[in-house]
């Protein structure tokens, strides 16, 4: 259905996501009205069984064309609450270095 191709912080309260999935999917759900559900609930599930990032309400970029039959989204999410997992390094983004 979808793909998850990154996960990367914008800074201590943003998330982005970027995400491929078939443009004949996507136009299904944007026909049927449940691009909600896909953004909030779907992905929004996966991106936090992947990562640990509390991830909801995101602000869409869904705008860019379909190429190829793929479905390109970039997701932004706001998640002041960083959860600890074993692969993610503590950055102190106001000093530009790993937090203590």
């Amino acid at each position: 259905m979808f793909t998850i191709q990154s996960i990367y912080r914008l800074d201590s309260d943003l998330v982005t996501v970027k995400v491929t999935m078939n443009a004949k999917a996507w136009l299904d759900y944007r026909n049927k009205g449940q691009l909600g559900s896909l953004y909030g609930v779907d992905i929004s599930n996966q991106v936090y069984r992947l990562s640990g990032v509390k991830a909801s309400c995101p602000i869409v970029d869904d705008h860019a064309k379909s190429k190829n039959g793929v479905k390109v989204l970039e997701l932004t999410y706001a998640d002041a609450e960083w959860v600890e997992i074993d692969n993610v390094i503590r950055v102190d983004f106001a000093k530009r270095c790993r937090a203590a």
